[in-house]
């Protein structure tokens, strides 16, 4: 298979190849690397969807390479979360987090954002710790966002003045997000 450029190729491609079949003419990593192509590009929902089945489809035919590295878990939540299906997003992250220690802020961030999606059922205990376990890590941008938004949900005056304080007079960085997983290797640390 080429090297895949454009989204109307992609389109192309996921006609051509259903996503059961896409991963056993690839292998793994010629199927990670369409996925990632897939979701860094501005496509059609039903392209996102597609690159969520591919992966599913990937970790079946290759769950000794799928359980090498939590980043893949990481990928097939962000695809889930593009295409919008977001129970299945939250258990890809959750995978992931559960293959990892230390827990990298931006795995934890995502996982407390699954809060604000919809239909998800995360008590708002659960993505707390997520949030105050990344903060605690790393004073960035995203975790106090996070913070700030989970108790105003809440509706937590007092703690939500403290982060929205904190995120708007304090200098913060911003982490790297999720989406930038090095395509040449997947099993690299984040932080």
């Amino acid at each position: 298979m080429k090297n895949i450029r454009t989204a109307e190729e992609l389109k192309k491609q996921s006609i051509e190849y259903s996503s059961f079949k896409l991963p056993q003419i690839l292998g793994f990593d010629k199927s990670i690397r369409f996925c990632r192509e897939v979701l860094s590009r501005a496509c059609e929902d039903s392209l996102y969807e597609y690159a969520a089945n591919v992966l599913e489809w990937t970790r079946h035919f290759y769950p000794k390479e799928w359980k090498s590295s939590w980043r893949y878990n990481v990928l097939l939540g962000l695809a889930y979360n593009i295409a919008l299906y977001y129970e299945e997003c939250y258990e890809a992250y959750k995978r992931a987090y559960d293959m990892i220690d230390p827990k990298p802020p931006q795995l934890l961030i995502a996982l407390g954002e699954c809060y604000s999606l919809p239909i998800n059922e995360m008590p708002a205990k659960e993505a707390l710790t997520f949030a105050q376990e990344a903060v605690k890590k790393c004073r960035c941008f995203e975790g106090v966002m996070l913070l700030r938004s989970i108790y105003k949900s809440l509706k937590q005056e007092k703690d939500f003045l403290y982060w929205d304080n904190v995120s708007n007079n304090e200098s913060l960085e911003s982490i790297q997000d999720l989406r930038d997983i090095p395509e040449n290797d997947l099993a690299t640390d984040l932080s």
